[in-house]
C-alpha cells in the first residue's frame, strides 16, 4: 500500500555539487537546477547529491521532512534530467539510506548516457532502521574537448510504500510538493 508521494521540484537549494566542487557550477534557470562542469579532468570526482551534507551523514534538519521514509519498507524513485553529455559517458546513480546519524547502505546503479534526457526508476528495499533518504549522481566525463557539458534537473518522484498499514495516518500527507 502506498502511503506517501512526494514531488521534489527541481529548484536549485535541493541539489549540491559533491566531490571537485571547483568544477561545477551551479545556477538556476526557469526554476530547474543546472550543473555546468568546467574545467575538469578524466580523473575528476563529479558528484551532484539531492539533499546536503556529506556522502556519508543524513540530512540536516531542514531537508530531513522530504528525506524521510516513515514507516516503509520499499521506496520507488523516479525522475530524470536533461544532458548535454558525450554519447557513452559513463553515469552512477547512488541511491543511500540513513538511520539517524549515519549512511548504513547504497544501492549503486551504472548507465551510459545515450540520449538528450536520462531517465531513472528505481524500487528499493529499504533496510531495517533506514530513516532518511538521499540520491546522488556521479559522472565520468573523459571527454576533455566537448564543448559545454552540463546536466538540467527535472522532477523526481519518491514514492513510500508499506506492506503493513501505517498506526496512524495524515490524509495530507498523501502527496508533497516541494
Amino acid at each position: 500500500m502506498m502511503i506517501r508521494k512526494r514531488y521534489i521540484r527541481p529548484a536549485i537549494y535541493h541539489y549540491f555539487p559533491m566531490g571537485d566542487k571547483d568544477m561545477m557550477h551551479a545556477t538556476e534557470e526557469q526554476y530547474r537546477t543546472k550543473i555546468s562542469f568546467r574545467d575538469y579532468e578524466a580523473s575528476s570526482s563529479l558528484y551532484v547529491q539531492m539533499f546536503d551534507q556529506n556522502f556519508d551523514v543524513p540530512p540536516s534538519k531542514i531537508y530531513r521532512p522530504d528525506a524521510k521514509l516513515m514507516d516503509a519498507n520499499r521506496l520507488l524513485v523516479e525522475g530524470s534530467f536533461e544532458a548535454n553529455l558525450p554519447i557513452g559517458t559513463r553515469i552512477e546513480v547512488y541511491y543511500m539510506q540513513y538511520n539517524k546519524t549515519k549512511r548504513i547502505v547504497t544501492l549503486k546503479k551504472r548507465h551510459s548516457w545515450k540520449s538528450d534526457t536520462f531517465s531513472f526508476r528505481e524500487e528499493i528495499e529499504l533496510e531495517d532502521g533506514a530513516q532518511f533518504f538521499k540520491l546522488a549522481f556521479k559522472f565520468f566525463l573523459t571527454d576533455l574537448s566537448f564543448a559545454e557539458p552540463h546536466i538540467i534537473m527535472n522532477d523526481v518522484w519518491l514514492s513510500l510504500f508499506a506492506d503493513e498499514p501505517l498506526v496512524e495516518k495524515d490524509e495530507e500527507d498523501d502527496e508533497h510538493v516541494i
